[in-house]
């Protein structure tokens, strides 16, 4: 909450309808996903930006190490918040935004297809094809190879 610009603990202190600062910090304090990942039953799709501080990555890794269903971790790299993917391709035509990929996750879920990394993380370059790409990079951190 205090990595962000006081208009999100500002928001979030009205959507919780929070009065005080230290009344909103015991709200924040109590919202945990620990214990109900290992309950989700159905596949999972987390997209993160590397550095969004909303969602901090050690923390968005910690809850998808608790999952036990076939999952898939998308790590957009460099980025703050939810991206979009890939840039204009030879035609001039831009790339398919992010939300247009999850939802082609999701329709193949419905139609029974496995998932291509289950257990993975994907860890997607700036103008790379994307997720779906048989080149995409399949680590945690920069760094890594």
């Amino acid at each position: 909450m205090d990595l962000e610009s006081p208009r999100w603990k500002q928001l979030f202190a009205y959507l919780t309808q929070s009065s005080t600062e230290v009344e909103l910090d015991a709200v924040v304090g109590a919202m945990t996903l620990d214990g109900y990942m290992p309950k989700i039953a159905c596949p999972v799709l987390l997209a993160a930006g590397e550095y969004d501080p909303r969602s901090p990555l050690d923390e968005v890794y910690r809850m998808f190490d608790q999952l036990t269903t076939p999952a898939e971790l998308w790590v957009f790299a460099d980025q703050h918040h939810m991206p979009s993917i890939g840039g204009p391709d030879g035609a001039g035509t831009p790339a398919a935004p992010l939300h247009g990929v999850m939802c082609d996750w999701l329709r193949d879920r419905f139609a029974d297809k496995p998932l291509l990394h289950p257990g993975q993380v994907l860890y997607i370059e700036a103008n790379s094809a994307g997720p779906n790409s048989p080149t995409v990079s399949r680590k945690r951190q920069w760094y890594e190879s």
